[in-house]
């Protein structure tokens, strides 16, 4: 089974003008709540040990890209 998300303003796994935090590798976990719905590693996570198919994830848009000046 597969699922395909698109974010989008999201340039190739970050950046972009949209919501391009989601929990990919790299500053962009940091800062983001420890919430399945705004991070796709914990999506996965649950999808592939408990059998939760996500509906969405949310992606954020930190201020200037950066976790410490918040959304």
């Amino acid at each position: 089974m597969n699922r395909f998300f698109t974010v989008p303003g999201m340039d190739h796994c970050n950046g972009g003008p949209g919501g391009n935090a989601s929990g990919q590798v790299g500053a962009s976990f940091q800062g983001l709540p420890k919430d399945k719905r705004y991070n796709a590693v914990l999506e996965l996570v649950d999808w592939v040990e408990n059998g939760n198919t996500p509906e969405s994830i949310i992606g954020i848009k930190f201020v200037n890209d950066t976790a410490a000046l918040g959304v």
